[in-house]
């Protein structure tokens, strides 16, 4: 047998041992934890702040009604707007707004959404994992977002991926809403923790950002499986004693 024949056989051992997964990747997702804070701020003037954590998704806003105003200060009908801080963060995606263009008076206003959850995949491959950031706003400054993947077993960095945003970086630095898709190695065996961050911070300016994560699928843990099927057999044995009587 030749040395390409031999190569041939290893490349398809290794394609069967570890497939690409072009459908969802399944995971069971062992703890997640999703937080949003908000502040605003007038200055000189007063700070609120709160901040929000859940096991499920979580999403808040601080919002000025009595700051309605027309943009630019038009006095010809002008697009309304109002002050505030909002942030949302679930499972796959976590998105954060600010808007302070109330020109009235000096404002502030910052919101951070951040997702973190430890999984273990179902199956050792090779998962297509897309990436999608969306940024809107007057300028982008002081606006970030990351996504980042870490082997907890081996404690290493998998990837991250973000593109923090500041005054005086280039134009070219904006986001695009294109997925990026990652080929990204698991193994069954192995524990991982998946994190996302939104972050925006405005000042008589107006920010967003999103970050969506794709090609991951979470399934229930096996303890929740196994109350369905014990719930789903209690309810066949009372339909059956129903249908006897």
């Amino acid at each position: 047998m030749n040395r390409s024949a031999v190569a041939g056989i290893v490349l398809a051992f290794v394609a069967l041992s570890h497939p690409a997964f072009a459908d969802p990747f399944t995971i069971n997702v062992l703890q997640a934890t999703h937080t949003v804070s908000l502040s605003t701020k007038t200055w000189p003037g007063t700070t609120s702040a709160a901040t929000t954590t859940l096991n499920t998704r979580v999403s808040d806003a601080m919002l000025d009604d009595g700051l309605v105003y027309r943009s630019f200060g038009s006095l010809d009908g002008g697009t309304s707007n109002i002050d505030g801080a909002s942030a949302f963060a679930d499972l796959f995606e976590v998105s954060s707004w600010t808007n302070t263009e109330h020109f009235s008076d000096f404002r502030q206003a910052a919101a951070v959404a951040t997702t973190d959850l430890t999984f273990m995949p179902l199956f050792t491959g090779t998962a297509l994992i897309d990436l999608t950031f969306l940024l809107g706003g007057d300028a982008a400054a002081f606006t970030g977002s990351m996504v980042r993947v870490v082997d907890l077993t081996t404690s290493l960095e998998v990837w991250a991926v973000g593109w923090p945003f500041f005054i005086g970086y280039p134009m070219g630095q904006f986001l695009s809403s294109a997925p990026t898709t990652i080929a990204t190695q698991f193994d069954s065996s192995h524990l991982y923790q998946l994190s996302l961050s939104a972050q925006t911070n405005s000042s008589v300016d107006f920010q967003t950002v999103t970050a969506r994560v794709g090609g991951l699928q979470s399934v229930p843990e096996p303890s929740t499986l196994l109350l369905i099927g014990i719930g789903g057999g209690i309810a066949a044995i009372k339909r059956r004693r129903g249908i006897r009587s």
